[in-house]
């Protein structure tokens, strides 16, 4: 099962990033650069394109302190938190 369908059934069971949208540039980037830091398969893509990261626990500190940029809220269903840029929230300019 998904990391967002079980945010879904029971909300904040897991720490989410949502990064955009996976056709916008800075989205890939943001996802590049936490993929170092918590591995591939703490990456999932649901419905058009979202990119979400799962941060494990014991890294939370870490990943939070190495971005200050993710900020605690929600901006997408079931997220806990989220990494604003200029953009972000577009699809349209995600598929250019």
């Amino acid at each position: 099962m998904s990391f967002w369908l079980d945010n879904a059934m029971e909300h904040g069971k897991h720490i989410l990033v949502d990064c955009g949208y996976i056709k916008n540039p800075q989205t890939r980037e943001n996802v590049d650069q936490l993929r170092t830091l918590v591995g591939k398969k703490n990456i999932e893509i649901v419905y058009i394109g979202r990119v979400l990261v799962r941060i494990p626990p014991t890294k939370l500190e870490k990943i939070f302190s190495a971005f200050p940029e993710i900020t605690e809220g929600e901006s997408y269903s079931w997220c806990t938190h989220h990494w604003k840029y200029d953009g972000f929230g577009s699809l349209e300019d995600s598929l250019r």
